[in-house]
């Protein structure tokens, strides 16, 4: 045997097979397996050929040679290997492969020990070969069969999807070549079966080159060149023509990538080739779009099988639109499909725009939610590779924050945004907003509070966060975030801010307040303590005793005007201090707050002087209760901050005089040691006082000032003041008042003297005795005749024991221990008798805010005097009751 007449013998073969290697490597859409597995094939091939030319040489040895039953046990086993072989390269078997190659590897066994088994064959001595019996003789045979069958049912079923042409060409070259085997098997020729396989793959190689310019490469239907032929050659026999195009293939290749898109192609294609048969085509015809020839179907056939794939894509999350048109036999092909595709395309608008309607519903309706919840506005920006901002947006909800309408009024431009930003926080905002995008980790949020200008020049405070989208590289792709307007919650923490200052403020003041009332009220309080010491002990001397009462007096006296600050300051900062309307001489009220203070220049060489001149009007209605108390502040002050030979003036001056309304200004002046212009800020300040040493050299409380001011705003007037450190001071005070052109004027009586009440019967209750003893000794001193109680009962019962009409009036105190002087009125006026309903009964109470009067007139009192006790008031109310009609 040689080389040479090997390759003559089989030179077909070898040409077929070294074609097809090469015709592998130029390229026929085939992927590498396909390619690999061919190879073997080859190889296979050739290994056969070369086995059975090596047999076929050794017969014609007499002798036996123990390679021929190996080498004729490996050819039987090679024939039916190629044909699997092949089947894996058309359609590659993926379930139960083992159990189709388990009849060759039993078989292997089988005939590799054949020889001395003789189960199948063997070889005699002299080199014949022998069966053992006819059936068994023909195992290798049968084994062939069987694979030739399995591989031809499996390529029907691979070829299930071409034309019916297409397969009538596959499977005659398929019978054809298998034929060749079975002829030669039937009659028993020895022949080898190697180029029969080869030229099988060549014709069958030869029919996938075709089919690469009409298959579909990636979803294995035919293409659009197919479609061509068929409806040009099989246009009499098409009875519809369908339309399908898949939605979202540009979606899933942009979100997903283009893997899977192909996915989704060759999932649609399989639910699109459910029920194909000789009565219908498949093509893929561009893209996302496939059309399908229906051949001899009615319309409800037709119908029913588009539902049939309907039903099968349902299954999946891909959805296709249809249209199809019937085609009678004078109707062109062409025209048809347009209009199926009209009938498609509408589907597909209908379906889109339901599904985008839906989703565009869903997210609008989700940031609706958010931005009522949140008052909050939009924004995005766009990003090039290079991180280049291209693009910015604001929404709508954010123009309308800031007052806007729309791009033309507040542009689409980073710009217009930024140039708004108060300059306390520009450089902030944008450095925060700068580093965010330039932060390639992602891990920076962008998150910050400013001011903004809005379009009608308010400032607004927003919050505003932002994230970035970056590609993988870290490169920003997009940014987007959103605006919150957070004035009125920067308002509720300014104000609880200032609640918190205003509170700390408070506290300091009450400490304050504390630490100087008590420093005020114990330096009268040690006063008139040691006077009274002093006094006790020198008794035989009246001049020493008397000095010390005159010291006694005044300390009581400043004791009792710091109260009255006190007092005053608390109610007025209460809102208990109302305006007074009565009518008083300007002229007599200024010469009585002169005469008041000059009681206090303890022999200071101070000139007082009054001009009053340009005053029109003299007789005004008004409060003159606290434009008193306005004077002597003023003036009082004026006493305690001058020099010996320093002076004081008054001026008051009428303005103006319009429909019986008089404007008035009122100048209080003095040469004294004056204020700094720092300091003139916080004079109406509570317990404010330029010198440190004011509260123990000039006997101040620091309140005067700030009661000034409260009297004078309670009034409608203004104050100001200018003052000059050593030259003096000077306050202008701003009055409105009405003229009462008749004049109805009081007559103030300065003195209780004047008052006659001698002969009165009182009844006194008051459970202090110090207060007692005063007011016993002032009453029976100017003819009064006095029955004293000390509690609430003991008055109760003294004046049932009376008889009626007894005592002209009654002086109730009203904090007592076991019945206050209240339930005492109260239990007086209810009972059985004739004066309990008339008797006078007049409060004498420290507590001297107005609802403590109102209180007293509640239990059914007649009038309320407070301690100490003004004994001018007090005997003008007894003197009003006990001649005024009320005394029988």
């Amino acid at each position: 045997m040689s080389i040479v007449e090997f390759i003559m013998n089989h030179y077909i073969m070898i040409a077929e097979l070294l074609g097809l290697w090469g015709m592998l490597d130029i390229g026929v859409h085939l992927n590498k397996r396909t390619v690999s597995v061919t190879r073997t094939v080859i190889f296979l091939i050739f290994i056969e050929s070369i086995v059975w030319y090596i047999e076929f040489c050794l017969r014609d040895y007499s002798t036996l040679s123990l390679w021929r039953p190996i080498l004729t046990a490996t050819i039987y086993l090679l024939q039916p290997l190629i044909l699997m072989a092949i089947m894996e390269i058309y359609a590659p078997i993926k379930k139960h492969k083992f159990l189709l190659y388990l009849p060759l590897v039993i078989s292997a066994v089988i005939l590799y020990t054949s020889q001395w088994t003789h189960l199948v064959f063997y070889y005699t001595a002299d080199n014949k070969y022998l069966g053992h019996d006819p059936y068994y003789h023909m195992f290798p045979y049968f084994l062939f069969i069987f694979y030739a069958i399995v591989f031809l049912i499996r390529f029907i079923i691979c070829n299930q999807k071409y034309s019916v042409r297409i397969r009538v060409v596959i499977y005659f070259i398929s019978a054809a070549c298998l034929a060749g085997v079975v002829i030669h098997v039937i009659y028993h020729s020895s022949v080898d079966y190697g180029t029969l396989f080869a030229s099988f793959l060549i014709l069958y190689y030869l029919f996938l080159y075709m089919q690469t310019s009409k298959i579909d490469t990636l979803t294995g239907l035919m293409n659009r060149q197919c479609y061509y032929f068929d409806i040009e050659k099989e246009k009499r026999k098409i009875s519809s023509v369908v339309s399908v195009d898949m939605n979202d293939l540009k979606r899933i290749n942009d979100s997903e990538g283009h893997e899977a898109g192909d996915i989704a192609l060759c999932t649609v294609a399989d639910c699109l080739l459910v029920g194909t048969g000789r009565t219908k085509s498949v093509y893929r015809i561009g893209g996302d779009e496939f059309a399908i020839l229906y051949f001899d179907k009615t319309e409800q056939e037709v119908q029913a099988d588009i539902e049939v794939m309907k039903g099968e894509l349902a299954k999946t999350e891909y959805v296709c639109a249809f249209g199809y048109e019937m085609i009678d036999e004078h109707e062109d092909i062409d025209t048809a499909m347009k209009e199926a595709d009209e009938i498609m395309y509408a589907h597909k608008r209908k379906i889109k725009n339901t599904e985008e309607r839906q989703i565009a519903e869903h997210k609008e309706a989700m940031i609706n939610v958010m931005h009522e919840a949140l008052h909050s506005g939009m924004w995005g920006m766009e990003f090039d590779e290079n991180g280049t901002m291209i693009s910015v947006s604001w929404s709508k909800e954010f123009r309308e924050m800031i007052g806007f309408i729309d791009e033309s009024d507040f542009p689409n431009t980073l710009e217009a945004w930024s140039s708004r930003l108060h300059p306390d926080d520009y450089n902030r905002v944008l450095r925060e907003f700068n580093e965010t995008v330039e932060d390639y980790s992602n891990t920076k949020t962008y998150d910050v509070e400013y001011q903004f200008q809005i379009k009608n020049g308010e400032w607004r405070w927003f919050h505003a966060m932002g994230r970035l989208l970056r590609r993988k590289d870290g490169s920003p792709l997009s940014y987007v975030g959103m605006f919150v307007d957070i004035t009125s919650r920067k308002e509720a923490q300014e104000e609880l801010q200032q609640a918190l200052i205003q509170a700390e403020q408070a506290s300091f003041a009450k400490t304050t307040f504390l630490s100087n009332m008590s420093h005020d009220i114990r330096t009268p309080i040690n006063g008139i303590m040691g006077m009274t010491v002093i006094a006790l002990e020198h008794l035989d001397e009246r001049d020493r005793v008397e000095e010390c009462l005159r010291a006694v007096d005044d300390s009581a006296h400043h004791l009792l005007s710091l109260v009255n600050d006190v007092l005053d300051l608390s109610r007025i900062e209460a809102g208990k201090i109302t305006k007074n309307s009565e009518t008083f001489d300007m002229n007599a009220l200024i010469g009585n707050c002169i005469s008041i203070i000059s009681g206090q220049l303890n022999g200071k060489n101070i000139d007082i002087s009054v001009d009053t001149e340009n005053l029109e009007h003299t007789i005004f209605i008004g409060d003159e209760l606290h434009l008193r108390q306005v004077f002597i502040n003023i003036l009082g002050n004026s006493v305690k901050f001058t020099n010996p030979g320093d002076s004081i003036s008054v001026k008051a001056e009428e303005v103006s005089f319009k429909d019986g309304i008089a404007d008035v200004k009122i100048y209080l002046s003095d040469t004294g040691i004056g204020m700094s212009k720092d300091y003139l800020p916080r004079l109406y300040e509570a317990f404010s006082q330029e010198v440190s040493d004011a509260r123990t050299k000039y006997h101040g409380t620091g309140l005067g000032m700030a009661i000034t001011k409260q009297f004078m705003d309670l009034m409608g007037g203004t104050i100001s003041v200018e003052s000059e450190l050593g030259v003096g001071t000077t306050f202008t005070l701003e009055l409105s008042f009405e003229v009462d052109v008749e004049e109805h004027l009081v007559d103030h009586m300065t003195s209780h003297k004047d008052y006659d009440v001698s002969g009165m019967k009182v009844l006194v209750a008051e459970d202090v005795d110090v207060n007692l003893i005063i007011v016993e000794t002032l009453l029976e001193e100017n003819g009064v005749i006095v029955t004293t109680t000390e509690d609430g009962d003991e008055v109760v019962e003294a004046f049932k024991d009376s008889e009626v009409g007894y005592y002209d009036a009654i002086l109730m105190d009203i904090m007592m221990p076991k019945m206050d002087g209240l339930e005492a009125t109260r239990v007086i006026r209810g009972l059985d008798r004739e004066d309990a309903k008339t008797i006078p009964i007049i409060a004498t109470t420290a507590n001297a805010f107005e609802e403590d009067g109102q209180r007293a007139m509640d239990a059914g009192m007649n009038a309320h005097v407070t301690k100490p006790i003004d004994v001018v008031e007090l005997f003008s109310t007894l003197d009003n009751f006990y001649h005024g009609g009320n005394h029988d």
